[in-house]
């Protein structure tokens, strides 16, 4: 049965009016010409039973409501507007025009299945979706040949949720592209099938999408799959879909996918969602004969890059949004673009096996690549940068586990023209305000070789935020740097933090320098720099080099070295030898560090000599007193917390005694009567 969507009867019974339709006869129209027919022919019907007259199309309509009933198939050769368009499940629209265009500016509607036959035109594509009403998209779009390419346009303001099919069938060809005008939102619904692989499972056509701005939106649904390959084709008994790049499948077993979204383009102006590591294009699969031990990856690329190059508004920004996500594919740039990470992503895609893999421009100089979102970029893969190329770190944290210097893949370099081709160490560091650079090795004990390293390797860096540099277990020499930086590493006055940690397993070796970084020129604030080290170290400069070293122990840390080595109690507030004299008082009033000091020594209230019979508050420090140390004398009438009153230190006496000097502190002269009077002495470190 024919299925078609009329729009709504609207009756009017104000006023005695009658029950007016709002759709008159010939503003539905029904195919019913034969399969080579074009759409101008004399095919078309004013009713479902497709009888009477059939009549042709006038190129002058654009109010039209057209069904395509199932079994029927009309061909599209010259530009034609209509308001609705059901394409019946069975049905069949071809787009044979090159450059002409179907243009509708209503629903398109139906199951049914619209063909593109030819290479579109560049600018608009063969078919035209123009409205600005919330619609779903349930038809199959599919290319018929080695010369097509799907090519759609999405009108200003249009809301489309697509869960129908694309397929591009498995040979080489043009592939898919979509224009986004302004204030556009394209769904990739949770249902939709997105299908460009080629006949060898490896190779991909090419889908990509070009927006206007910002408002040009392109979302994938949380539950959209972007690889639908069936994970029962598999030889060995573990039902994976899915192998990590480092993976030996056993007994020459591999992964067939049945399809999949393998490669997509953000070329500029455009805003891309993804909520899953699904959305994403392709995870890696081994492919290959079953006979054949030699494993190929099949695997998935995006690319920001292409478009028009004069466009000059804001580059492509991709959204990571709703969960934490990875990706083991290629991520490639020829234009500027942007990445906000609203949750982390991890980037591990390796080159290997002669997969062109890697986080990289392609050889394109000048870059600038912007990282916004308080989340992570995590980089555990294959890196690789022209000269010119810019890291500018807005908000939240780049790690890097892999070298940036694509010298450090020398498999992947040689006569390979995706990649640098000479020393790849192009990558200029921008770090702003809150925002880190973290430069962390993976442990040694990984069995992903690529994250084996010792140095990091950058062209410059400029630093108002953190830059996180970590020593792992696999340091072996403590004079190779954490990181090079080839030209000037400059610490902004204002705030740059240079952090450093120890990984778990980590030792660092008693009395030995740890080189973090070296650079071309070392550029430091006069006033030295913000640092959170860890307990016992420091830093050292020397020239260009910033080294990590023992820290020399002083004030309060000196004395617990030189007086209680082994003791575990070595607080200020301890108290080791259970004699009720803290660690602090043994230190700030030069006691023994083991026995109990003589009642004289301590704090005490004291009659004056001479007769004149005042009454003095006492205590006895080293002429040499700790300068981490206050000393605070205050005053009671009755010990109430609230009570306690400083004295100030101008009204204090000092007298030498031997190595000591005797603090007295008055106590008639401050209108009280001493014998209600209290007094105490507080000590704290600084």
């Amino acid at each position: 049965m024919a299925l078609f969507y009329p729009r709504i009867l609207f009756c009017l019974f104000f006023l005695g009016l009658p029950c007016v339709s709002l759709l008159q006869g010939d503003d539905i129209l029904y195919w019913g010409g034969s399969d080579d027919n074009r759409w101008t022919d004399e095919g078309w019907y004013d009713n479902a039973d497709l009888t009477g007259d059939p009549i042709a199309w006038d190129l002058a309509w654009e109010d039209r409501d057209v069904v395509i009933p199932d079994g029927q198939t009309v061909n599209v050769n010259d530009d034609i507007v209509v308001r609705d368009l059901n394409v019946n499940l069975g049905a069949f629209v071809r787009l044979n025009g090159g450059s002409r265009v179907l243009e509708v500016r209503g629903f398109l509607n139906g199951l049914g299945t619209i063909v593109f036959t030819r290479q579109n035109n560049d600018e608009y594509g063969n078919l035209f979706v123009n409205s600005p009403e919330p619609q779903k998209i349930l038809s199959t779009w599919e290319k018929n040949n080695i010369h097509s390419r799907i090519g759609v346009r999405i009108g200003e303001g249009a809301h489309i949720t697509f869960q129908g099919k694309m397929d591009f069938g498995p040979i080489h060809g043009h592939g898919t592209r979509f224009w986004l005008e302004e204030d556009t939102h394209f769904i990739v619904g949770a249902n939709a099938q997105i299908n460009n692989q080629m006949d060898d499972l490896i190779r991909a056509q090419q889908f990509e999408v070009y927006g206007s701005g910002p408002t040009s939106i392109w979302e994938f649904h949380e539950d959209f799959n972007a690889d639908f390959a069936d994970p029962n084709v598999l030889v060995t008994e573990d039902p994976l879909p899915y192998a990590k790049t480092y993976d030996q499948p056993p007994d020459g077993s591999y992964v067939k996918p049945e399809g999949g979204l393998s490669t997509w383009r953000g070329a500029e102006g455009l805003t891309a969602i993804t909520h899953n590591t699904a959305n994403l294009p392709s995870i890696h699969k081994f492919t290959g004969p079953e006979d054949d031990p030699k494993k190929y990856t099949h695997h998935g690329l995006l690319n920001f890059d292409r478009g028009d190059p004069d466009y000059d508004g804001e580059p492509t920004t991709w959204i990571v949004r709703s969960n934490p996500q990875s990706y083991d594919g290629g991520i490639y740039f020829q234009r500027d673009w942007i990445l906000q990470t609203e949750e982390n992503l991890l980037f591990e895609g390796a080159w290997h096996q002669d997969v062109n893999i890697g986080f990289a421009t392609r050889g394109t100089e000048n870059l600038t690549f912007t990282k916004r979102g308080t989340a992570d970029l995590i980089l555990a893969g294959t890196q690789s940068y022209a000269f010119g190329t810019t890291f500018d770190l807005e908000e939240g944290r780049i790690l890097f586990q892999t070298n940036p210097d694509i010298d450090s893949w020398p498999e992947a370099k040689s006569g390979n023209g995706w990649f640098t081709p000479d020393n790849g160490n192009h990558l200029n560091l921008t770090v702003h305000p809150g925002a880190t650079a973290a430069f962390q090795p993976a442990p040694t004990s990984t069995d992903q070789y690529w994250l084996e390293t010792e140095t990091f390797d950058i062209y410059s860096a400029t630093l108002e935020g953190t830059l996180h540099l970590e020593l792992n277990e696999g340091r072996a020499d403590a004079a190779e740097p954490v990181l090079a930086v080839a030209d000037h590493l400059t610490f902004d006055s204002s705030g740059a933090t240079l952090t450093v940690t120890f990984a778990p397993g980590f030792s660092p070796q008693a009395e030995t320098d740890y080189l973090l970084l070296t650079a071309g020129s070392l550029n430091l604030p006069a006033e030295g720099i913000n640092g959170d080290l860890p307990s016992g170290w420091t830093t050292e400069v020397d020239g260009n080099d910033l080294w990590l070293v023992p820290a020399t122990a002083t004030g309060f840390d000196a004395w617990v070295a030189d007086h209680l080595d082994g003791t575990a109690e070595t607080a200020p507030s301890d108290d080791p030898w259970g004699q009720g004299i803290t660690n602090l008082e043994r230190y700030a009033l030069g006691y023994s560090a083991t026995s109990l000091p003589a009642a004289a020594d301590r704090p005490r209230a004291v009659r004056a000599s001479g007769g004149g019979g005042e009454t003095l508050f006492q205590f006895r420090r080293p002429l040499d007193a700790p300068d981490d140390v206050e000393y605070t004398v205050q005053i009671s009438e009755d010990l109430t917390p609230e009570s306690w009153s400083d004295i100030d230190p101008s009204q204090w006496t000092t007298t030498e005694d031997g190595d000591y000097e005797i603090i007295s502190v008055e106590l008639n002269g401050n209108g009280q009567s001493p014998d209600r009077l209290f007094a105490r002495l507080l000590l704290s470190m600084e």
